[in-house]
């Protein structure tokens, strides 16, 4: 909800469906009339995680008074996965030992199934612990230590026959150092006291020359001092070894009580046994790393000129089999693990060189990269230092992860269209730092009718961290068009006698591929006359959405043909005495059944004489509507009989005297 102004405002959360039914009210401070939802208060992210150990903390603080009640499960997004978790019964650090990457949509489930909003994305990035090569620096300085004695004591030489000692055994004021050269060559150095009285001492310089394997030195027909020890798997230890001889430049010089110089050569003459270095090469102990050789002595020690023989018997050391206490040094030392933006440059400048440990030693460097997931993006950078016939290495590990939303570039507006002119989705790219993905999902939900529904389109854009941009259209489709015929009956004007019969239209619709016709029916509108009328007929066609249309044919119905006679007399010529009397003629009417047959009489036309004449007779057939029609017949009347006596006198033969008069009636 929003404020129009900043200041204490009143919060009324009502719940109404499901298990959340309840109010709550709660008083807000605005200040910046921010939206301000209830539930879940905060989440904070520590980052404290590095590339080998997950430190990060998810701590949940969540809104008690607005009615959240325990226990509460959290769900939330890591990389763009899903993920959850819980129930808790109370909030603070929820979740502990959370690795790098981006945490999203972070949101809390409470007993009642009320849902928070939601909160993040927040990131955890990592700091590592610098990586080592497990290869070491060529041991160039080595420790060697005083072994302890039987009694108590610990020594690592045995000089017998000094002026004053009663026991020849010295130690070390510090530990001896042991240092090997690349030539060969090696010197053992340090400052040795005696063991019963500390003011007698020496500074120690042994030179050492010449060193060999055992495969070396047993070639040239020389041995071992082995160590004292019952167990068969240690009699190969010699096998480890390295082999010097004592140069003649070794010396002991007096310090402390003791003056003078002594100066050492190799015990025994032949070089048969040598100054022998490596796991129970101490002759006494097989377990440990140490030293052992023989030496001559000769010189003057404080005004007196002395000569013997004395050994080196110590621990530590340098060379093969030797651990411990030497001191072990990585050839490389990888930059730290770094977490970066898919947009950081990945070279060395950037994300940094190793570190050459070895002193003295010259070595070419060269990387390699591999990648693993996608976020976070784990780059793996091995990094090797080739020293001559050594070859080590270590790896930098970076995380590279993506931060930034992507954008989508294209937000088409909720529309309102009719269902024919539906929009195809269009397709929408993103941008973003380092690419995106768009999906596309379409749900409709139905309407009141088939063509009647609502598309809710849903663009998102995702990153390879699950970063997201989602738009939504919404399109409103209606139907508010009405259908239109097809094959309508035009209007006509017909005989009475050619009524067509009800056609059969059709339908189309902008989206109903079967629109239902309806026949209404007709009506009839009288004429003036019983043929003649007009039928109005009507049909009403309708869509799938209810939208209809109705149309009417209008058929003008008229009788404009005459009545046709039939059995009318044909004409005749009869005598004078013959004449027939008028006939009687019939009528057929293409509508009217009951044709009326009127005769009209006679004329006579006369003729050459009194029985040569002319009658014509006529007729009239007329139909309801007034169609008339007139058949005549014509009689020719003549007389063509010559008339006949009716009393002819005999002829007789009389006297002159005695003929008698005509009669007036022509005979006499």
């Amino acid at each position: 909800m929003t404020w129009g102004t900043a200041g204490t405002k009143s919060v009324k959360l009502t719940y109404e469906s499901g298990p959340c039914d309840q109010e709550v009210i709660k008083q807000v401070i605005v200040e910046d009339c921010d939206e301000i939802e209830c539930g879940l208060i905060s989440v904070t992210l520590h980052q404290e995680s590095d590339c080998y150990s997950s430190t990060g903390i998810l701590n949940v603080n969540v809104c008690e008074a607005c009615g959240t009640t325990y226990p509460i499960t959290v769900y939330y997004k890591y990389n763009g996965v899903a993920q959850q978790a819980g129930p808790f019964n109370s909030d603070g650090n929820i979740l502990t030992n959370l690795p790098p990457g981006v945490y999203s949509e972070i949101y809390v489930v409470d007993s009642k199934n009320c849902k928070t909003n939601f909160v993040g994305p927040v990131v955890i990035t990592g700091e590592g612990v610098p990586q080592t090569s497990e290869e070491t620096c060529p041991e160039t300085e080595c420790v060697i230590t005083d072994k302890l004695e039987s009694d108590g004591k610990t020594r690592t030489f045995w000089i017998p026959g000094l002026p004053v000692l009663s026991d020849p055994r010295f130690k070390w004021v510090t530990d001896g150092r042991f240092t090997v050269n690349e030539n060969g060559t090696a010197q053992l150095t340090g400052q040795i006291v005696s063991v019963v009285n500390p003011s007698y001492g020496f500074n120690v310089t042994i030179d050492l020359k010449n060193k060999k394997t055992w495969n070396q030195w047993s070639a040239l027909g020389r041995n071992y001092k082995g160590c004292t020890d019952n167990d068969p798997s240690n009699n190969n230890y010699y096998q480890q070894w390295e082999y010097y001889e004592i140069a003649n430049t070794s010396k002991l010089v007096g310090t402390g009580s003791f003056s003078g110089t002594l100066n050492l050569t190799h015990r025994p003459s032949d070089l048969s046994y040598g100054f022998q270095i490596g796991q129970g090469a101490n002759v006494f102990n097989c377990d440990v790393p140490g030293v052992s050789a023989w030496f001559f002595y000769s010189g003057t020690i404080n005004g007196q000129q002395k000569s013997g023989s004395g050994d080196i018997n110590g621990l530590g050391g340098c060379g093969n089999g030797i651990n411990d206490p030497s001191p072990e040094i990585p050839v490389l030392t990888c930059p730290p693990c770094k977490t970066v933006e898919c947009t950081a440059s990945l070279n060395p400048t950037n994300l940094g060189y190793p570190t050459e440990n070895c002193e003295g030693v010259n070595c070419s460097v060269t990387y390699t990269d591999s990648y693993n997931g996608t976020c976070p993006k784990i780059l793996t950078r091995t990094w090797k230092a080739t020293c001559s016939n050594k070859i080590a290495t270590c790896n930098q590990e970076v995380i590279i992860l993506d931060t930034q939303k992507p954008t989508l570039n294209q937000k088409p507006a909720d529309v309102t269209v009719e269902c024919n002119v539906v929009p195809n989705p269009p397709t929408i790219t993103a941008s973003d730092n380092c690419g995106a993905t768009v999906t596309y999902n379409e749900v409709r939900q139905n309407g009141n009718c088939l063509d009647t529904y609502v598309l809710t389109r849903t663009w998102t854009a995702t990153d390879i961290c699950g970063n997201t941009d989602v738009h939504t259209q919404k399109i409103t489709v209606r139907d508010t068009t009405e259908p239109t015929f097809t094959g309508f009956p035009a209007d006509v004007t017909v005989e009475c006698n050619s009524v067509p019969g009800p056609a059969t239209p059709g339908g189309s619709d902008l989206c109903d591929n079967s629109v239902t016709i309806t026949y209404l029916g007709e009506t009839k509108a009288n004429g003036n006359c019983a043929d003649n009328y007009i039928l109005t007929r009507t049909w009403k066609a309708e869509d799938n959405c209810g939208n209809t249309k109705t149309k009417s044919q209008k058929i003008t119905v008229q009788d404009t043909t005459k009545p046709v006679f039939a059995n009318v007399p044909v004409d005749v010529t009869v005598e004078c005495d013959n004449i027939p009397g008028p006939g009687n003629p019939t009528a057929t009417d293409n509508c009217d059944n009951n044709v009326t047959i009127t005769y009209e009489g006679q004329v006579r036309t006369d003729g050459s004489c009194l029985d040569s004449y002319t009658l014509t007779r006529t007729w009239k057939a007329e139909d309801n509507c007034g169609n008339t029609k007139t058949a005549t017949q014509k009689i020719t009347v003549r007389d063509t009989q010559k008339p006949t006596f009716t009393f002819v006198p005999a002829d007789v033969t009389v006297e002159c005297d005695v003929v008698r008069p005509r009669h007036s009636n022509g005979y006499g």
